[in-house]
């Protein structure tokens, strides 16, 4: 997080965390940074386009109610973050949307594989491979492989595209 975001945070009248469930949560309890979060949304709905449209609704009812609102959510906002686009794609007339940037899992990917990215990757959603569909020529990062359930039919698709032992050659 950088400092201007975590300035943001600490400053926040009313902070809306997408989910508790992320490491650096601990420290803002311990920075006595008082927060909601939007996991009762995951609980609750039957799938994710309803999560991202329910949370979308929220953020804009509570800047219409409260004026300004933090939406923080882990890495970069427009890195797989379709609750974002949907509350800026909704907040014309309502609320004035200002995005602050972040480190994203792929600057964190890139950095761990040791890899130019500039070489050719593509960033596909796992939940939607059967729209998105993996490129053979280049590097593909696969996001939203929450659970081995999601792991597995991820890698029972990516067989259509790649053999079995692909990674051993």
């Amino acid at each position: 997080m950088s400092l201007r975001a975590l300035r943001i945070i600490e400053e926040a009248t009313c902070l809306i965390l997408r989910t508790e469930k992320h490491p650096l949560v601990k420290k803002l309890r311990a920075e006595g940074i008082a927060f909601e979060s939007c996991d009762d949304i995951y609980d609750s709905a039957d799938s994710f386009e309803e999560v991202y449209e329910k949370i979308s609704y929220r953020i804009l009812k509570l800047s219409e109610e409260k004026g300004n609102v933090v939406y923080a959510v882990p890495g970069h906002p427009f890195a797989a973050e379709k609750s974002v686009q949907l509350i800026i794609e909704k907040s014309e007339g309502i609320a004035e949307v200002q995005v602050e940037p972040a480190m994203s899992f792929i600057d964190v990917i890139a950095s761990a594989l040791e890899i130019d990215i500039s070489s050719g990757l593509k960033i596909i959603d796992g939940l939607r491979l059967d729209v998105q569909k993996p490129d053979t020529s280049c590097g593909n990062i696969i996001s939203q492989v929450y659970s081995e359930l999601v792991a597995s039919e991820i890698k029972l698709k990516l067989l259509d595209y790649y053999e079995y032992d692909q990674g051993d050659r």
